[in-house]
């Protein structure tokens, strides 16, 4: 059975009337002064209220504070207590006062804190005085985004420039020129430049050559011979819905839609994006062999009884059985990814398109993931989930969909929490579930069955993605191709022990730490990580 899946709309705002007059201060020390985690002074009313803020003066008939709401004026006699606090910065600086003047592990431990308490100037500052120290800090020189190239220090931009310019020196020396991005002979230019294409050690026009290498033409797009079956699956479907269908194809990813407009153009190009990263960062080559020999099927339809027919009709006549359609009836989206069919489809209804391609994105992400080395095993629901949200963030810039079991999804996924996802900031969200030791221990959320999943395991395992990410290009492949090696026969839940022991050797395979170890990086490293703008 496919994971039941819910899409997460935007949160519901209020409105909160404040009072006005000479109880306005009081009503600001119930909602308090300052950002959340920012220490200050602290007015105690003898009402029993509290004002936090910076003292300006204390004359001895009124105190005045400024808060983030402005400057309140008290006056003394309504006045308990004034408790002085330190602020982040200054407990900073207090520090910073203390350390050697050559100690630049010292003031980067202080600009990682900075960050921390969200001082982004002082975190900058902190940063540049490390480098001015040391200027080949490791530590410092990647919190400012920069690479190491040749010996230097350098934005990716400049490396990638000057890593283009170096290989161009090295083509040119070999007699080579650029043609639309390519290296190639002087030869070759010119008959590429007349629109020629090579096959087989002659130079043909690129219709023929399509030909010669098994290409057929469909809709007026070129696809592989063998995926005449492509224009039949449209057709099979557009009978079963009792509507025609459009379709746009990719090298790995056919679209069936009967949504108008560019919608199939555009989902296409995306989906087919996300292919080649997927198939770059996995190795896992540019043919279709991996995925059974055929494209991934994805299927948005406009409304839910076109989708309900379908799911019915793959029920009955692709081998999944009745009571699948059913159950897949009463969720927005399914997928498959045996070797008889790379299947995903939802219905868009009131969602939009962008909702909609989100869904799409998601299911793609989970299908690519589970077919990789496929033997017919599936993979623990929290790398399954993790990557496939990981998968629609590298394509979307945010979460729109919330995979969790069913009945979870109301006390699993709070409104603020869907907000910071669909606004691409789920680092954010994950940060602060660490701040109040709210997240599941890493060797509990790798044990959970899907119906035990939150979404903070799926925030926390995008979290580990990436930091295997930063330690090398080839550190998921290396995980996931362990995790299959390992995996043991038959069909265990993922809180069994020797699925457990599997999960294990693949984490060593990346890192040789211990789980509760792994989970220790993560939090630094989700407290370190820079989440994306937010668009206004």
């Amino acid at each position: 059975m496919p994971a039941p899946r819910r899409s997460g709309g935007p949160p519901r705002t209020g409105s909160t009337r404040l009072a006005r007059g000479r109880f306005a201060p009081l009503v600001l020390a119930l909602l308090g002064g300052l950002a959340p985690g920012v220490v200050a002074d602290v007015v105690h009313l003898k009402s029993g209220g509290k004002l936090h803020g910076e003292i300006l003066s204390d004359d001895g008939a009124f105190v005045e504070v400024k808060t983030k709401f402005g400057v309140q004026k008290i006056a003394k006699a309504d006045v308990k207590e004034i408790e002085r606090k330190k602020t982040p910065a200054q407990e900073i600086d207090d520090r910073l006062g203390g350390l050697a003047s050559d100690d630049a592990d010292g003031v980067f431990a202080l600009a990682v804190l900075a960050e921390e308490r969200r001082l982004r100037k002082r975190h900058r500052e902190l940063l540049d005085r490390v480098l001015e120290i040391d200027p080949d800090h490791d530590g410092a020189n990647k919190a400012l985004g920069r690479v190491k190239y040749k010996g230097e220090w350098v934005r990716p931009e400049e490396r990638d420039r000057l890593e283009r310019e170096s290989r161009a020196e090295q083509m040119r020396a070999q007699g080579m020129v650029e043609h639309e991005g390519r290296w190639v002979t002087p030869e070759e230019k010119e008959k590429l430049e007349q629109g020629l294409v090579l096959h087989e050690g002659e130079w043909l026009p690129e219709d023929e050559a399509r030909r010669r290498q098994g290409w057929v033409e469909v809709n007026g797009r070129w696809v592989r011979g063998e995926d005449h079956w492509v224009a039949e699956t449209r057709a099979e479907v557009s009978k079963v819905i009792g509507k025609p269908l459009s379709i746009q194809v990719t090298d790995h990813v056919a679209v069936y839609t009967d949504i108008e407009g560019e919608f199939a153009k555009k989902l296409a190009e995306l989906l087919e994006k996300g292919h080649r990263k997927f198939a770059r960062e996995f190795d896992a080559g540019s043919g279709l062999g991996w995925l059974g020999g055929r494209r991934v099927d994805v299927f948005a339809f406009r409304l839910r009884f076109a989708y309900e027919k379908f799911v019915t009709w793959v029920g009955a006549e692709r081998g999944m059985g009745v009571d699948w359609g059913e159950r897949a009836k009463r969720v927005v989206s399914v997928y498959r990814y045996d070797d008889t069919w790379a299947m995903g489809a939802v219905y868009m209804a009131n969602k939009g398109e962008a909702q909609t391609a989100a869904h799409c994105a998601n299911m793609v992400g989970h299908i690519l993931v589970n077919r990789y080395g496929y033997e017919g095993q599936k993979l623990p629901p929290f790398f399954d989930e993790s990557y496939a949200a990981l998968f629609e963030f590298d394509l979307l810039g945010r979460n729109s969909v919330f995979t969790l079991g069913a009945g979870r999804y109301e006390r699993s996924v709070k409104k603020d929490e869907m907000k910071f996802f669909e606004d691409g900031q789920w680092g954010e969200a994950l940060r602060d579930a660490m701040r109040k030791r709210d997240d599941t221990p890493l060797e509990n959320a790798v044990r959970r069955d899907f119906s035990d999943l939150v979404q903070m395991d799926v925030a926390k395992g995008m979290a580990l993605f990436q930091r295997w990410r930063s330690l090398g290009d080839d550190k998921l492949k290396v995980f996931f191709d362990t995790l299959r090696e390992r995996w043991p026969p038959g069909d265990l839940p993922p809180g069994h022990v020797r699925v457990l022991e599997a999960i294990v050797h693949a984490v060593h395979a990346v890192e040789p730490k211990d789980l509760p170890v792994v989970d220790q990086e993560i939090r630094k490293f989700a407290m370190r990580m820079k989440d994306p703008v937010k668009k206004k």
